[in-house]
């Protein structure tokens, strides 16, 4: 799959400049999701359904459940904690279990960064989107993302990779989502 080519530069810089925020709200009355350059629909497992997004140089991974939506960010801005890196979390909610790995990788030189940069149009994910940004041809955040099965159990996987060549920064995530039980019926906060 060809990657977007966006008019704009990067949103975010560096990878010091990154929050990091996961978590489960109602669909009604929340927030409205920020614009996003580029989103297309995900796989789905277990009765949630997923859409990709790239918001500047950042990722969104939306579950949709219901009543419910899970949302996983990592952006420039205010919102969100501070990631040190490495990183690493496993969150059970209700009937389901969430895990997030994010690590921080520098790139020697361009030539390492351009190599890094190739493999990624190589992802053996079954739905990947990517954008890259003006002024870098290895300025790019890209998402992959597929469905595999453990046991009888289906997992959502995701993988995003965001490049800052300017300071040969390269932030790779891993994420999952595994259905416990049913997603139906599983309790929602009402915060």
């Amino acid at each position: 799959m060809t990657d977007l080519v966006a008019r704009t530069p990067f949103a975010d810089t560096r990878a010091s400049d990154l929050r990091f925020s996961a978590g489960k709200a109602l669909r009604r009355g929340r927030r409205a999701l920020p614009t996003a350059l580029a989103e297309c629909p995900g796989p789905s497992a277990g009765g949630a359904s997923c859409t990709l997004r790239i918001l500047g140089a950042s990722h969104q991974v939306v579950l949709d459940l219901g009543d419910c939506r899970w949302v996983e960010t990592l952006s420039c801005g205010t919102d969100g904690e501070p990631v040190n890196f490495p990183n690493g979390s496993v969150q059970l909610i209700g009937d389901w279990a969430y895990a997030c790995r994010m690590e921080l990788d520098l790139a020697p030189d361009a030539a390492a960064m351009a190599a890094v940069s190739a493999g990624l149009d190589e992802l053996q994910h079954t739905v990947r989107l990517g954008v890259r940004f003006a002024g870098d041809p290895h300025a790019r955040t890209v998402i992959g993302a597929s469905v595999r099965r453990d046991g009888a159990t289906e997992v959502l996987t995701w993988e995003t990779w965001h490049l800052y060549p300017q300071h040969g920064e390269i932030v790779h995530t891993v994420s999952t989502a595994q259905v416990l039980t049913n997603w139906e019926g599983a309790a929602c906060p009402t915060h």
